[in-house]
């Protein structure tokens, strides 16, 4: 809990300077107070990324490039979706919860401009032949 409210007052100083680490850093803070069942700070970190959330457009993804905007572990849970496995058999891998899973996925569909898990395998086949 200690790192996440650190990480929580860290994104609050990226606010005004740059908003995009704001947010990358809030998306791990939320992942954390939901681990740890913070629902206080699950809620205000919610508040916060609903008033910062950047570029709320849909956009056709084109490039590898775009996937490498991704964290290392968006990347790993984006390779092992393409590779057919299910939320539950990705948290079993990576030694995490289902529910970060489902946090890395949502920043990935958004990132991507993406909107659904076949979109996401259809975009690693199609752009990126990292499979």
């Amino acid at each position: 809990m200690e790192v996440a409210r650190s990480k929580l007052g860290l994104a609050l100083l990226f606010l005004s300077e740059n908003p995009e680490a704001a947010f990358s850093v809030l998306n791990e803070c939320l992942i954390l107070f939901e681990d740890n069942q913070a629902k206080k700070y699950v809620d205000l970190t919610k508040a916060i990324l609903s008033e910062i959330k950047p570029l709320d457009k849909v956009q056709e993804p084109n490039s590898l490039a775009e996937l490498l905007m991704l964290t290392k572990r968006e990347q790993e849970v984006a390779v092992l979706i393409g590779q057919g496995l299910s939320n539950k058999e990705i948290a079993e891998r990576l030694y995490v919860s289902v529910r970060t899973v489902t946090c890395h996925l949502e920043r990935i569909y958004h990132k991507l401009g993406l909107r659904s898990r076949s979109a996401l395998v259809n975009y690693i086949y199609e752009q990126c032949r990292l499979v």
